[in-house]
């Protein structure tokens, strides 16, 4: 294995988020604000170069602490010995050249603009990063900080939609869920 040439930077990490529920899995609630990664080369790279890369992220749901897997859960509904699935929507893009707005510069971004958790609690992230076509690249990993899920009766939705989803709204990535919340802002 070869050392990583690049650092993962959490631009954006979730802090809130809704239960969906067990029994309703075609429901999608979102998971605020929507997380974003970057990729920072220790050199600048211009669009072409990092158009020309292949990476993809793919996320695991922890336990607040890391220590635990919760992508998968026990099915209460069901034997003891089944698991339905507790993190549901984009939990696996490649990566996109958007500009960061704080410097204007282009990176290459993951953005996870729908994910859904079945069931209330404390959870944090894992994400992994590696090159699609280099096998021999080191896989990158970074944590998000732990961020609370409510049950549907207690959660307060958010009525303001970050700079950085507004930004890379603006860039083209596609949200339905952060659309229709833009939506209501401008309506109210």
């Amino acid at each position: 294995m070869t050392e990583c040439e690049y650092k993962l930077e959490i631009r954006q990490t979730p802090k809130t988020g809704r239960e969906t529920g067990t029994t309703k899995p075609y429901l999608k609630s979102l998971i605020y604000p929507m997380l974003a990664i970057k990729i920072v080369f220790p050199t600048r790279k211009t669009r072409e170069e990092l158009e020309s890369l292949n990476y993809f992220c793919h996320l695991v749901l922890l336990s607040a602490d890391g220590k635990e897997i919760q992508t998968l859960i026990k099915n209460s509904i069901y034997a003891k010995s089944l698991y339905t699935v507790n993190f549901t929507g984009d939990t696996m893009v490649s990566g996109q050249v958007l500009n960061d707005p704080v410097d204007g510069e282009p990176y290459i971004f993951f953005v996870f603009p729908e994910m859904a958790i079945r069931v209330p609690g404390e959870y944090s992230i894992l994400c992994r990063v590696q090159n699609m076509f280099d096998l021999d690249d080191p896989i990158q990993e970074i944590t998000t900080v732990p961020f609370k899920v409510y049950h549907h009766d207690q959660y307060v939705k958010p009525n303001k939609t970050t700079q950085l989803t507004k930004s890379f709204l603006i860039q083209g990535v596609r949200s339905f869920g952060i659309c229709q919340m833009l939506k209501k802002q401008v309506e109210d």
